[in-house]
């Protein structure tokens, strides 16, 4: 399950969402949801709160596509393409709720980003997961 980042933004359903992640993932093997979104405040904090509160786990990964941590890593020492650039606010952290813990034999990630008009770096990530 792939969900836009700007879902989390708004603390009032986050403990919808939390609880309609925990209904879509399986009960049984392999399973999580991938999310792609930035710190904005405690926002994020918050909704890992609720997916703990509903009994899933999570992970986060800062560097998860190496040509976009290369565009974030380039906005952080001033590229001048995108002056207003804030990591809290405009870099996606990806996070994996899930519900049982896994071993990751494999895993194969496609991007595309590009770069938003308020200098967000947006990205749509294809993730393929195998595991054991």
């Amino acid at each position: 399950m792939d969900v836009p980042f700007d879902s989390t933004f708004f603390k009032e359903f986050h403990n919808a969402l939390a609880c309609t992640v925990k209904l879509l993932l399986k009960n049984d093997g392999c399973s999580e949801a991938i999310f792609f979104c930035p710190k904005r405040g405690d926002s994020l904090d918050k909704f890992l709160e609720k997916i703990e509160e509903n009994g899933l786990h999570f992970s986060i990964t800062e560097n998860y596509d190496s040509e976009v941590w290369k565009r974030h890593q380039g906005f952080m020492t001033g590229d001048d393409t995108c002056p207003s650039y804030d990591k809290h606010h405009c870099y996606p952290l990806m996070q994996l709720p899930f519900r049982k813990h896994f071993l990751l034999a494999e895993c194969s990630i496609l991007s595309y980003y590009h770069i938003g008009s308020e200098g967000h770096l947006n990205c749509a990530i294809l993730a393929t997961r195998f595991c054991r």
